[in-house]
């Protein structure tokens, strides 16, 4: 083997490794998008039905909020993440899916790249119904 031969093969190597390491990242992210999916799923089902998470007689904003922290912990139990992660993934996904929709419906795999029909999502004016339960 000359010098061109061997430099040819370790470029053709190099290539190889970094599309190897491109198709795993694009993986996590798709992952990752699913985690995230997935977690605003489970919260926003307690909310919709907050009486499979919280106790009876518990209602209102009250019953809300105990049905999402139960969620939380739950989440967390099942996934050993600490509740904090899942408040931050929770969050993110919440950004994604109510101020971004588009995008949030690219990154679950909703919408091709090259365009699509989008259900749109009206822009929150208030922290408040940035957080506030959504049903479908």
């Amino acid at each position: 083997m000359d010098e061109t031969t061997d430099s040819r093969a370790a470029e053709a190597a190099r290539e190889a490794g970094l599309d190897r390491a491109h198709e795993a990242l694009r993986a996590q992210a798709r992952a990752e998008a699913q985690v995230l999916a997935s977690i605003l799923q489970v919260v926003e089902n307690a909310l919709a039905h907050p009486e499979i998470e919280v106790p009876l007689g518990i209602t209102g904003e009250k019953a809300l909020n105990h049905a999402e922290r139960s969620a939380i912990l739950g989440l967390s139990l099942e996934l050993a993440l600490s509740q904090d992660q899942i408040r931050s993934r929770l969050t993110e996904a919440r950004i994604l899916s109510r101020l971004l929709p588009q995008t949030w419906c690219r990154v679950r795999g909703f919408v091709s790249f090259s365009g699509g029909n989008v259900d749109p999502v009206s822009n929150p004016t208030t922290r408040a119904d940035l957080w506030a339960p959504r049903h479908p």
